[in-house]
């Protein structure tokens, strides 16, 4: 499976990142590729503790639905609604900067996750509580993968 922990997935990730060329138009969706690029760093963020949601999780999210979305089951195009407190379309998450500004903020992000130990403690997932660091890893690479893909990458 696919993790931002596995090098080869790491290095590709960060190919397909510089692959963007920051004028692309998103397949589906409302985001430009710098908000994409925000919204993406806003989940790093909060799995390192950085921006705090309240858990909104209950038994179905926590051990089926979490299940789900690890092993790769695809969510619906546009049919996911985020977080408010990361809804830049509410005024709340990160707000573009530059471009460049915003993929470095993102590469950032990306090495400092994937150098914490397996001992730090991660931040609960506000729908599917406490990850490990391997499950994180799996979700922020899904995630990724999934706005990379909005934008043909």
């Amino acid at each position: 499976m696919h993790t931002i922990l596995n090098t080869a997935d790491y290095e590709r990730m960060l190919t397909r990142i510089n692959a963007l060329q920051g004028d692309e138009r998103a397949l589906w969706g409302r985001m430009t590729v710098n908000e994409a690029l925000c919204h993406v760093t806003d989940v790093f963020r909060m799995a390192l503790g950085e921006i705090r949601l309240p858990d909104r999780s209950n038994l179905f999210l926590r051990h089926v639905l979490k299940r789900l979305v690890l092993l790769g089951v695809p969510a619906p195009k546009g049919k996911i609604k985020t977080d408010p407190e990361l809804d830049q379309s509410q005024g709340k998450g990160t707000r573009p900067a530059t471009f460049e500004q915003d993929k470095q903020r993102f590469q950032d992000y990306l090495a400092a996750f994937s150098n914490k130990d397996e001992a730090f403690s991660f931040f609960p997932h506000p729908q599917f509580g406490q990850l490990t660091k391997a499950e994180w890893g799996r979700l922020l690479f899904l995630h990724t993968n999934h706005h990379l893909t909005q934008f043909g990458r």
